[in-house]
This record gives structure tokens, C-alpha cells and sequence, in this order.
């Protein structure tokens, strides 16, 4: 249901007088204006200069950063040490004047896995520079390159180190670095959770946006039988609220809160999976909340099983991210 449709057929009625009772006790005043009020599941629901964050509508007045390099889910080979990263931004003027809290000027910092690669505190902020045309920080170093999956975060600051807050003000890319461990002669799938971004503050009781994407991996709707032939296909369970996410595994892969799949998360990019409407329990606490995703096999073994509670199951084999976001009232 449209909320903002709802809001306006009740203003309508008491406008009627046909709410007499509810009248006297009403007094919340709607704001079309106001971030995070409306659900939404796709930026052409919000109005204008506002975006779909989240699953609401969020004002997204302020810089807006794009990240060039890597590419969305760039693949680089095992071995790979350093980045390059470059991104591209507007309405925002670069300014080391570090003392100023003037709207639209600022410093940049970046981040690799949440580690800062240029930053104010080690005096390497980006405080000058045509941003507008394309920044290139060249190659940096990737903090653990034995992982697999690695997120860039370019943040936008004012002067006086406050943060823009506004969604487009933060640009964020996922790329992998593969795994030398190869699985029955070839490379291991990668899958990462791109939605939600760690750290993101969610709204308690509202459903959560999952989006999940991988490489070296076809998804596909389960058939219930496994074989050789599709170990690099399957589908992924979501989970929520789990600290022992993977080293649970087989035993609790039957405790998912939704299976993501070509039937039900499709979109236009077939290496991305979508959900908006994962419900955490009602009695879910505000405050940190771990949203987990497993690769699983065609017969809904997690990967790369072929008994969904085989004995012979391996751990470190499993193809799994989690994240961190806050739960808040």
C-alpha cells in the first residue's frame, strides 16, 4: 500500500468530519519532505531528489559520488596486492580548509574493506583536485588480499570532519580476488552481500532489502537433484541474526528467513539477486544485526555439498559473506 495514498484518504475524512473519534487523538503531521517515512522498493518511487535507500525514501540533497574503478564486481586474479581505484563526483568543491563547515565543500577519504587508504588523520585526504571530470587516487594497497570479497567506500566530508550523510554522497563498489584453491579442476565461486552496505542503519520491524551478487556462479531456480555437471549453479539462503554463520552449517542450512532465486529476485544484471520484503522477527532488539547469504546447490546442499546434511560437508569450502548493519527504533 501507498502510505502517502493512505496518509492523504485519512486527511480527506477528518477534512469530512467522518472520524470524529480518531480526530481528537490524531495529531501526526505528514511531510513529504521527511527522509525515511515513505517505503519504497526503486528510486521512481520516491519523489524527486529523493532515493530509495534501504527500503525508504531518503533526501539525497548533497554530493554525489560515483565510483569508475574497479567496475561493479570486477574479478582480478589471485595474487592481485594493490587496486586502482578512481571515481567521479559532483556538488561538491574540494577545499583544504580544514576548519570550514560550508555546505558543498569539502575533503574525500577512501577506504578498501574499511581500512582508510587516504584519509585526513594520516594527511593524505583528497582536498584539491577536478573531481567533477574523474579522480584517480592510482594503485593502493589491499589490506588482506587472501580475501575474497573487498568493498570500496569513498566518503565525502565537510571541513570541519562532519560527514555528508545524504546516500549518493558515499560511493561504493564491490570487485573479488580469486581464490587459488581450485574445486574439481576449477576456480571456486565468489558471492558477496551488496545490499545492505556494513554499517547501514535499518529501520527495526521494517523488512530489509537483500541484494546478493556473484561471479564464476550461474543462479538458478533449484531442481532438487545436484551432479558434477552444475557445481558452478545453485541458488542462496539468506539468514538473519546468526554470530556462528557459516561454522553452523549443514545443520542449520534449513534455517534460512528466504531462498534467493531467478523466480523470486531476478533483475536486469544476471549476476544480481534482489529482495525488499526479508521481515526480522518483531522482537528483534535495536542495535547491531548480522545479515548472512550461503551459496547452495541445485539440490539445496550449501555449497559445495551434494547431501544437504552430508556428514563429509567442509567448512572452508562454503561460499558465504555477512554483514554488519544497525537495527534502529
Amino acid at each position: 500500500m501507498d502510505t502517502r495514498t493512505s496518509s492523504s484518504k485519512f486527511a480527506l475524512l477528518l477534512a469530512a468530519g467522518l472520524l470524529p473519534s480518531v480526530a481528537s487523538c490524531y495529531n501526526v503531521a505528514f511531510d513529504d519532505e521527511a527522509s525515511d517515512v515513505f517505503a519504497c522498493s526503486e528510486d521512481a518511487d520516491c519523489r524527486d531528489e529523493f532515493v530509495c535507500w534501504n527500503g525508504a525514501c531518503v533526501d539525497d540533497r548533497g554530493p554525489q559520488l560515483t565510483v569508475l574503478g574497479p567496475e561493479p564486481l570486477s574479478v582480478f586474479d589471485n595474487g592481485t596486492a594493490q587496486i586502482e581505484i578512481a571515481f567521479r563526483g559532483t556538488d561538491l568543491t574540494l577545499s583544504n580548509n580544514f576548519e570550514s563547515a560550508t555546505d558543498g565543500e569539502g575533503y574525500i577519504e577512501v577506504y578498501v574493506d574499511d581500512v582508510a587508504v587516504r584519509s585526513k588523520a594520516n594527511d593524505t585526504a583528497i582536498a584539491e583536485g577536478d573531481l567533477q571530470s574523474g579522480f584517480s587516487i592510482g594503485a593502493v594497497d589491499i589490506p588482506d588480499p587472501n580475501l575474497v570479497n573487498h568493498r570500496i567506500e569513498v566518503r565525502t566530508y565537510r571541513g570541519d570532519g562532519t560527514r555528508y550523510d545524504n546516500p549518493s554522497a558515499t560511493g561504493r563498489q564491490v570487485f573479488f580476488v580469486r581464490d587459488a584453491t581450485l574445486f574439481m579442476s576449477t576456480s571456486r565461486p565468489m558471492m558477496a552481500i551488496t545490499k545492505p552496505w556494513p554499517g547501514s542503519k535499518l529501520k527495526r520491524g521494517r523488512p530489509v532489502a537483500v541484494e546478493l551478487s556473484a561471479v564464476d556462479f550461474t543462479w538458478t531456480n533449484p531442481t532438487g537433484e545436484a551432479t558434477p555437471g552444475d557445481i558452478k549453479e545453485g541458488h542462496a539462503h539468506v539468514f538473519f541474526g546468526r554470530d556462528d554463520y557459516p561454522e553452523c552449517l549443514p545443520g542449520c542450512n534449513g534455517l534460512y528467513v528466504d531462498t534467493l532465486r531467478p523466480a523470486n529476485g531476478a533483475t536486469a544484471d544476471d549476476r544480481v539477486l534482489r529482495t525488499d520484503e526479508l521481515a526480522h522477527s518483531e522482537n528483534q532488539a535495536s542495535g547491531a544485526f548480522i545479515v548472512s547469504a550461503g551459496l547452495q546447490r541445485n539440490n539445496h546442499a550449501p555449497w559445495p555439498g551434494t547431501d544437504p546434511l552430508g556428514d563429509d560437508f567442509n567448512i572452508a569450502d562454503a561460499i558465504a559473506d555477512n554483514v554488519v548493519v544497525e537495527l534502529v527504533d
